[in-house]
């Protein structure tokens, strides 16, 4: 595989964007030399799951490609405050992705990259970082005016009031409202989290995840029947979710395609005629 990339080094001339799942075998010179070779003109670098990427190799990414509009660095072998720090550089993000690292990223580090780059961000993802807390919050509120997609998953240690009051920050800085939103396994969320949030993003949002909440109620849940252009949604694990609420859900939304809702106990649910998708596991 460092083969490959050198070869793609030096054959793949216009290459502006690379997205690679799972490759393992690229070992550091692999990358530093298509890093060196890319140069200016790569403007995305999605990497998921490579276990040699390290500290000189972000160091030599950002300094060899300023450029970059799109970056992800999930599931790679390092990810700490240094690496943060040397990220911060990259002034052009429009997507970052920081997700499910070796060791959880923390409030500190995430805040200080935010500061630096957030202005421009439209699809920030940091799922599967359990350390980070509200704080991180609310320096999303302050510094990523453009955001648009929004993964959180996994982020237990975020709070029923600090999503709200999340929420509540976007809508008094006028924020259009977000289009997708992960907040899976938010055990502690609940109706003042998913108010906050229809208040603020109900007209705009299309994917919505908030499987595992389980303190939120079925009066809550039937608001997002007023999502104009909701089209997914997953309600697994949502232990107050009943029949007529998903009902009240499926009859007053004329958008959605697909609601997910595994480890719930209904009875009697069907698809709409218009062909919309519940799935029960």
């Amino acid at each position: 595989m460092a083969a490959t990339m050198k070869h793609w080094s030096t054959t793949l001339k216009k290459l502006k964007r690379i997205e690679l799942y799972a490759p393992f075998l690229v070992r550091k010179d692999g990358w530093e030399s298509f890093i060196d070779a890319a140069g200016e003109r790569l403007e995305g670098f999605l990497v998921t799951q490579s276990p040699r990427i390290d500290i000189e190799t972000i160091t030599k990414l950002v300094q060899s490609c300023p450029n970059l509009t799109e970056l992800r660095l999930a599931e790679i072998g390092l990810l700490d405050g240094d690496c943060l720090a040397a990220l911060s550089n990259l002034k052009k993000l429009k997507l970052l992705d920081l997700s499910a690292p070796p060791h959880s990223l923390k409030d500190e580090n995430v805040i200080s990259l935010l500061e630096a780059v957030g202005h421009d961000l439209e699809s920030l993802s940091l799922s599967s970082n359990p350390e980070l807390t509200d704080a991180t919050l609310d320096a999303i509120a302050l510094h990523c005016p453009k955001l648009r997609e929004l993964h959180l998953r996994h982020l237990v240690e975020l709070t029923n009031e600090g999503v709200a009051k999340f929420f509540k920050t976007l809508q008094e800085k006028q924020h259009a409202g977000l289009h997708v939103i992960d907040l899976e396994k938010g055990h502690d969320l609940g109706d003042d989290a998913l108010g906050a949030l229809l208040a603020q993003s109900g007209k705009t949002v299309e994917h919505l995840s908030i499987l595992g909440w389980r303190e939120v109620t079925a009066d809550a849940l039937e608001g997002l029947g007023h999502c104009a252009n909701l089209r997914e949604l997953d309600l697994g694990w949502c232990r107050k979710l009943t029949d007529f609420a998903l009902k009240d859900i499926l009859d007053r939304s004329d958008s959605v395609k697909l609601i997910r809702v595994w480890g719930e106990l209904l009875l009697g649910v069907k698809a709409t005629a218009d062909g919309s998708q519940v799935v029960i596991n």
